[in-house]
């Protein structure tokens, strides 16, 4: 397994795409979330690898709707 360093442009990526998912406390469409990103400059592979660092470290995660939601810490 590979393991790629973190780059300051990918925290900023990621903390972009959260902020978007915390802002909907219903949740978010991908496709939606898509849009989004893309709109903020943040599409292709790079939205890809964001998104699944999201989800796989616990801050987001699918609800039974299909939607990916933000998990609040507070």
């Amino acid at each position: 397994m590979v393991v790629e360093p973190t780059t300051r442009d990918f925290r900023l990526e990621r903390k972009a795409v959260k902020d978007l998912i915390s802002k909907t406390p219903d949740g978010i469409n991908v496709d939606e979330l898509t849009r989004l990103a893309e709109m903020i400059g943040i599409s292709g592979d790079d939205f890809q690898k964001v998104l699944k660092s999201l989800l796989n470290s616990g801050r987001a995660y699918y609800d039974d709707l299909g939607k990916i939601r933000y998990v609040r810490t507070e």
